[in-house]
Parts: structure tokens; C-alpha cells; sequence
């Protein structure tokens, strides 16, 4: 698993010329309750296909957070057909490229492969989701593997600071703790636990099939349908707590990095909500992209930070809004400084037509430049599936971007952006 929270700025696009006519979305429910999700894509040759399981992080067991993360992992482990290295064999051998990620609501296997290779990657890649035994054996070896991997965040600080926002931000949620685990929880993890949460989560009406590419609906609803056939209905409650909203607080550690990091967290709205939009436009006018507020401010104009950006992290139901800088220990309350005044600018100050063509401009690239990936519209279908329960496609999200508004943006800026509400913490270096 691999957590990406730097953003990559496209270049500035314009005339986006969109057609739907070679995309076809279909949806199919079998008789379990497995849900096949398509988008047929007949200019392509190759497929993106997902097994998606409506769990993650926030679903680990109490005692045992990492659960879900190292369900992932020892499903490439063994299965009740194949060892590990038969897997990978496999795979290589029909030359498809094959991973699987956890998030902190949903749990994802996946592979891309050429059409003519969809039935065998299909089994292949259902065997290792849907039918993994755990042998202890196997499973310490892998634990090895996800403890070192826990290690590895904490020398990076910037990941390490975002775990530690995060346990603040939602104490006392499932999403506090960070997905991969805490180490004491990991080590008492063992077959029957990883037996138990299969058996709990990776249920039909809990489970998604997304396929983006070159691959007929009915050919796909066919062939999972034989091989799911004995995979019999079985419903799972999904049992989810609103994160209260805590007090803001103010926090500083000490640390023994070369530089100090600056991190300034608040609660906003879900996937669910109709802000959605607005707070990605607030998060581009922000701090998202060498023209935004912050970068200018922090970088540009006082030379404070390498690294300043802004991200909006949205759960289904909830979610945070984040600003990060790296910076020396005496930059520290400046750059604070800098940037609550920044956020009360956008407040109190006029939001120019300029800066609404650069947001809906860059907001547009990035969605289409994505979109042209089967693996992100794969992942799309089931995330969207998931957590709004309706398919949205291109035209519809380039519209809904094109009808935002300034007053939009101020709506949400006025809303989440009180000083009063943000929450302050510092890696102090020593």
C-alpha cells in the first residue's frame, strides 16, 4: 500500500473538447448481491478490473487497527488454489500488472491486463480477494513485512505528521488511527482474526466489480457470474460512526529531523455532501498549485517553505481539510501567521474572475487527465458506487464544475475557514 497526499499540477488546459459516445456505463446486481460495475472503452485494447470490498481502515476491530490493511496483504499470500509465488507467476505470465491498496473505507484488488487475457486475470484476481487461507506461517512473514512498512512512515515526517493530525482530528473514530496500524495491534494479529474480518466484510452485497476498458458488460456479467455462482448472499450491516467534532487544540513535538513541519487541520463535510465541489475549489484557491494563496505567499514572496500546499481529504460522511509546510524552526510562527491571515483574505476579500477560470480550469484537467486512466475509472465506478450510490460520468462533473460560483466558494470559505476551529501542530526539530 502506498499513500500519496502530494498532488502532481497538470498545466493549464483549455477548449476541452468531451465525448461519452465511445463510454458506455452498465450496471448489473447478480442474485447475491454482487454488484458489476462497466465502463466499455472500445478505443483501447486493454482492461482495468477491481474487486473493491466496502471496508477499510475505519472498520478495523477495535484492538486490532491494521486489520483491514493486513487482510490486503495476505491475500496475495495464499489462496485455497495457489501459493505466492504461483500467483505472481501467474499474473506475469498473462503480462499483467496486478496490486491492491486499503484506504480508510474501502479495500481494492486489482489488475490490468489485454482483453484477451480478462477470464484468466479474472479468476486469478477473484481468487486472491475472495477465496485467501491464512497460514501462520505465511502470515508472519507478511507481519515482518507490514511492520517495517509502519517504521518507514515514521522516518518520512511529512506522512508522520499526517497520521498524528489525523488521530487528532477524529479521536476517538476508527479514522484516527492510521491504516496500515499501530505496531502493538499488528503483532497480535493472527490466521483466526484475518479468518473473522474475511468472513465479517467480504460479503456479496458489500463487494464491487469495476471493469474499465475494452470489455463487453454482458461478457463480464457472464463470466463472474459462473465463477461466483456457489459465492452465496450474505449481508453485512455497515456500522459507521459521524466523528464528533473535537476542540481545536495546539500541539508541538519534538523531533530529530533536519527540518521543522507545520500542520493546520480542520473538519469539513463528505463525499456526500453537496460542498464537495466547493471545498475542491476552495483547496485549489488555497493551497493546491504554484499559483495558489499560500504557495505565493510562503514560498514566493517570503521564501518560508519548499514544500506548502493545501488538501481536502473527503470520507463519505465527513473529512478534513489540511495545510502543510516544511519549513525552519525559526519560520515556524511567521508561516502560521502567513497563513491564517491568508485564510482570512479569502474571506473578506474579493475572489477575482482570474482566480474562478484558474480553479474551474485546473479542476477540469485534472479530472479529465485522470479519467483517461482505466485503473482511476475503474476505481471511480466503485468509490462513486460506494459512497454517493449513483454513477456520475465526465460531463456531468465537468458541468457541476462549471456552474461553481465565487459566492460558492465563500460559502465554504466562511464556514471552515475560522481561526478559531483549526487545529496547530508542529515537528519541531531539534
Amino acid at each position: 500500500m502506498s499513500i500519496n497526499r502530494k498532488r502532481k499540477y497538470p498545466k493549464r488546459a483549455n477548449n476541452f473538447t468531451l465525448s461519452s459516445t465511445d463510454v458506455k456505463f452498465r450496471r448489473t446486481t447478480l442474485d447475491n448481491g454482487i454488484k458489476i460495475l462497466t465502463e466499455e472503452v472500445p478505443s483501447v485494447s486493454s482492461f482495468a478490473l477491481g474487486i473493491s470490498i466496502n471496508t477499510g481502515s475505519r472498520d478495523d476491530w477495535q484492538g486490532y487497527f491494521g486489520l483491514a490493511h493486513f487482510l490486503e496483504h495476505a491475500g496475495y499470500r495464499h489462496t485455497h488454489k495457489r501459493t505466492s509465488r504461483q500467483i505472481a507467476s501467474l499474473f506475469e505470465r498473462l503480462g499483467a500488472y496486478t496490486n491492491a491498496f486499503t484506504t480508510k473505507e474501502l479495500t481494492c484488488f486489482y489488475v490490468r491486463a489485454l482483453k484477451p487475457n480478462f477470464k484468466k486475470t479474472l479468476e486469478l484476481i477473484t481468487d486472491v480477494a475472495l477465496f485467501p487461507i491464512f497460514i501462520e506461517e505465511e502470515i508472519e512473514k507478511e507481519k515482518l513485512i507490514i511492520l517495517d512498512e509502519i517504521k518507514s512512515y515514521y522516518d518520512d515526517p511529512e506522512e508522520y505528521i499526517f497520521d498524528l493530525g489525523e488521530d487528532i482530528l477524529f479521536t476517538g473514530n476508527g479514522l484516527a488511527h492510521p491504516i496500515t496500524g499501530i505496531e502493538a495491534d499488528v503483532e497480535k494479529i493472527t490466521p483466526v482474526e484475518l479468518f473473522n474480518f474475511h468472513k465479517e466484510q467480504y460479503v456479496p452485497d458489500n463487494i464491487i466489480f469495476s471493469i474499465a476498458g475494452n470489455i463487453n458488460h454482458d461478457f463480464a456479467v457472464e463470466k463472474i457470474s459462473r465463477l461466483l455462482e456457489n459465492y452465496q448472499f450474505r449481508n453485512r450491516e455497515l456500522k459507521r460512526d459521524v466523528p464528533i467534532n473535537n476542540p481545536a487544540k495546539r500541539e508541538s513535538i519534538e523531533a530529530n529531523f533536519q527540518q521543522s513541519h507545520l500542520l493546520m487541520f480542520s473538519r469539513v463535510s463528505g463525499v456526500d455532501s453537496n460542498e464537495r465541489y466547493s471545498l475542491a475549489a476552495l483547496n485549489v484557491l488555497l493551497g493546491d498549485g504554484m499559483s495558489s494563496r499560500l504557495y505565493r505567499q510562503l514560498r514566493e514572496n517570503h521564501g518560508l517553505a519548499y514544500n506548502i500546499y493545501s488538501n481536502a481529504q473527503l470520507m463519505t460522511d465527513c473529512g478534513g481539510l489540511f495545510i502543510y509546510a516544511g519549513t525552519e524552526k525559526k519560520h515556524l510562527k511567521k508561516s502560521e501567521r502567513l497563513i491564517f491571515k491568508e485564510m482570512g483574505n479569502i474571506i473578506n476579500s474579493r475572489i477575482s474572475n482570474v482566480d474562478m477560470i484558474r480553479i474551474k480550469e485546473q479542476l477540469k484537467s485534472s479530472t479529465i487527465m485522470a479519467l483517461e486512466s482505466m485503473s482511476t475509472r475503474m476505481q471511480s465506478l466503485a468509490k462513486s458506487e460506494f459512497s454517493l450510490g449513483y454513477y456520475e460520468d465526465m460531463q456531468e462533473t465537468i458541468t457541476k464544475i462549471d456552474d461553481l460560483t465565487i459566492d460558492d466558494i465563500k460559502e465554504v470559505a466562511i464556514k471552515y475557514l475560522k481561526p478559531d476551529d483549526w487545529n496547530v501542530l508542529t515537528l519541531i526539530s531539534e
